[in-house]
């Protein structure tokens, strides 16, 4: 089977859009994943050892939808929560924090479903995912 030089340069031209996209993505998701590290951290500090709480953020940045707060019947509570479950907060100055995390949490998810489908469309903006950024 015989190609042509410019069949094969126009392939290879092909493969590497796709490659340099894959890496594009890859590159987009570790940065957003270091972010969530970084804010688990800030939320280890401020509430004290918990090794749950990166398992609560991915759980709860699975549910796509928005996350909101509340308090508990008796007032003595502050948790985040959304359609997929109920995180109850030791710290309520760090319940921004938590919607930061799981927000960085939810994009980072999303390049990474996109890693293996390059030629969808990844927008770091949450609004159709329910979790839009609070801009002042």
């Amino acid at each position: 089977m015989r190609f042509r030089l410019r069949t094969l340069l126009i392939l290879l031209a092909v493969a590497g859009l796709v490659f340099a996209r894959v890496a594009y993505l890859k590159q987009r998701r570790d940065f957003h994943k270091r972010e969530v590290a970084k804010l688990i951290e800030a939320i280890r500090i401020a509430e004290g050892e918990d090794r749950q709480i990166a398992a609560s953020v991915s759980q709860l940045a699975e549910a796509e939808s928005e996350v909101k707060t509340g308090t508990d019947a008796t007032r003595t509570k502050v948790g985040v929560y959304n359609g997929n479950g109920v995180r109850w907060v030791k710290d309520s100055t760090t319940v921004e924090i938590w919607k930061e995390a799981i927000r960085q949490q939810a994009i980072a998810n999303r390049f990474d479903r996109s890693m293996y489908r390059p030629w969808t469309p990844v927008s770091e903006d949450l609004g159709p995912l329910g979790l839009p950024r609070d801009e002042p």
